[in-house]
């Protein structure tokens, strides 16, 4: 009975270790040696066995408190029960307990000197520990005693590089080689050992060696023209990626590489042309060209002056990648900032035609729509965008800015009052809206409402200039809460000086209030601080003549106005009668 008992533990104990069918082995006639877990049978009892199934038993079930307590009873019975001490020390590492995994582990080697799953679990304990040279000598006992087992090379040559013992490692691969044979893995691995040490020339042979193995594969020839440039022996290199493109003229590796390293170089007419081959090519990755052209973007202070090889860059690309949303976008890009934005809108419209869902492009055309003041075209383009996107912010924010600017307000407050809604966490945003929708409230006439639109406003950002200027102004204009108006007014002064729209508000309140001397001050300076004046600017000063006792100079004024612009509605009539009207 207790010889069946052994059977079924060992089944037990092997559900919870790697399968050596997973490592590499010799190919020979030899027999795999078999590796089994056994108990030592000298003073185990039935109860010590019947814990250690008890602690299997929660381990499976996730109990792994009440598991490892069983282990440890299991051993108090029968100190020579070492897949006790096993389980212990596997429990103990899951709890960053180290030193208590590496002394549950000890003992279980000490039972069962030869059992390849310990030694590889208690070589996993020290390296845990940083003990990466005591790993590997442990891995080097273990391929002495199992040389068919490849894996045991590799194990032990990985913690030699963990320990920045790189000869060592170097030492490990070059007697494995001797069994393999030359092996990509192997020497790819030994390159960047030799690397590490200085040795540059035997770093080089390593990747000639595994060229050696296939002369088509042209991928290891890249990285052999690669590590010539790298250490260099430019002109190698260089004559290397030439002999690749004569084996394979639209070699993607060859021809980026070739460009970048005439770039670095400084020769602008090789880096274009081989930039030129490389984006002709569509079997070249459309993300590797973008990633180019936005070389130019970053950079382009720097680079202004090569815009034009960027721009002809670009036309190649969507020339191979016709169908590619995101070739009409990077082009677009390219004339935004160079200051092209009718261009760029060309390109960013034929992006949306081949991809609808990409928002980016859409807000660079709701930008440049509103700064081109196409307000016809940007409502049509954020109509549109409401299908794709329904609960993007800026899609209403820019449809009520289009409806405001073409005089419908009633579809701006809507689009305004929906959109608010969408900001979430975007306090600047959200201010935005309410300013553009006391703006939008004061140009309907509900006053109540714009006024409260300001104030969110403003309890958002109390130092939003133009929100302070514009509702100080609509209180002016209304002869309402003055006072308010006045502090709001220099406010914004204070924030944006010698602004000329903000004077002018001031003077008006001024104006407002009786104070005629001083709104003549600031009006004066409102003028001179623009570049031209304005019709407004030049009728408020003539009103403010006017109260003054100036007619004849307040009638010249009025006149100047008339020829800036239209002026409010009685300007014709002042002109006319010679006399203020409000």
């Amino acid at each position: 009975m207790k010889r069946n008992l052994k059977l079924v533990l060992l089944c037990i104990l092997c559900l919870g270790i790697l399968p050596l069918s997973a490592q590499k082995k010799k190919k020979n006639k030899k027999q795999d040696k078999e590796v089994t877990y056994v108990f030592n049978d000298a003073g185990n009892e039935l109860s010590a066995e019947r814990l250690f199934f008890d602690g299997q038993r929660e381990k499976i079930v996730g109990n792994i408190d009440l598991a490892y307590e069983n282990f440890a009873k299991a051993v108090k019975q029968n100190p020579k029960l070492d897949a006790a001490y096993y389980e212990m020390a596997q429990i103990e590492q899951l709890g960053s307990k180290y030193d208590l995994s590496k002394a549950s582990i000890q003992k279980a080697l000490a039972i069962s000197p030869d059992n390849i799953w310990y030694a590889q679990f208690y070589a996993n304990v020290l390296a845990t520990q940083s003990s990466f040279t005591e790993a590997a000598k442990i891995y080097h006992e273990l391929r002495a005693k199992n040389p068919e087992f490849y894996d045991f090379s590799y194990r032990e040559a990985y913690y030699y590089i963990l320990g920045k013992e790189y000869k060592k490692a170097l030492g490990v691969y070059d007697e494995l080689e001797k069994e393999v044979g030359i092996q990509p893995d192997i020497s790819l691995q030994k390159q960047k050992l030799y690397n590490e040490l200085g040795e540059k020339e035997k770093a080089l042979n390593e990747l000639k060696k595994v060229y050696s193995l296939d002369p088509n594969d042209l991928e290891m020839k890249n990285k052999i023209a690669e590590y010539y440039i790298e250490i260099g022996q430019e002109e190698k290199g260089v004559e290397t990626y030439e002999e690749i493109l004569k084996q394979d003229p639209n070699n993607i590796v060859a021809l980026t590489s070739l460009a970048d390293y005439y770039s670095t170089k400084g020769d602008k007419e090789k880096t274009l042309y081989y930039q030129e081959r490389a984006f002709s090519n569509p079997d070249i990755p459309i993300d590797a060209k973008i990633g180019v052209l936005y070389n130019y973007i970053q950079f382009f202070d720097k680079r202004k002056d090569d815009i034009q090889d960027a721009y002809t860059l670009s036309d190649l690309l969507i020339k191979a990648h016709p169908q590619e949303a995101k070739g009409y976008s990077i082009a677009g890009d390219l004339r935004n900032i160079n200051d092209e934005p009718e261009k760029a809108l060309e390109y960013y419209n034929k992006s949306i035609e081949k991809q609808k869902d990409v928002f980016s492009v859409w807000q660079q055309i709701f930008f440049i729509n509103s700064d081109l003041k196409n307000y016809e075209e940007l409502k049509n383009k954020t109509e549109e965008a409401k299908i794709y996107f329904p609960n993007q912010a800026l899609v209403y924010f820019f449809n009520g800015m289009a409806n405001q600017q073409l005089k419908d307000n009633e579809e701006a407050i809507k689009a305004y009052n929906r959109g608010v809604k969408m900001t979430g966490d975007n306090k600047l945003l959200k201010g935005q809206f309410y300013a553009n929708l006391g703006n939008a409230y004061n140009d309907t006439k509900e006053y109540e409402k714009s006024d409260e639109s300001f104030d969110n406003a403003l309890e958002i950002n109390p130092k939003d200039a133009y929100s302070l200027n514009n509702y100080s102004y609509y209180l002016s204009l209304r002869g309402d809460k003055l006072e308010k108006a006045a502090e709001m007014s220099l406010l914004s002064n204070e924030l944006e000086p010698n602004n000329s729209s903000f004077l002018d508000t001031y003077a008006w309140i001024l104006y407002k209030k009786g104070d005629y001397k001083k709104a003549l001050e600031y009006q004066e300076k409102a003028i001179s601080a623009g570049e031209k004046p304005s019709d407004t600017l030049l009728e408020h000063l003539g009103d403010i003549l006017y109260k003054l006792g100036k007619k004849s100079e307040a009638l010249t004024k009025w006149k100047e106005a008339k020829e800036y612009g239209e002026g409010s509605e009685f300007l014709q009539q002042k002109i006319d009668e010679g006399k203020l009207y409000e």
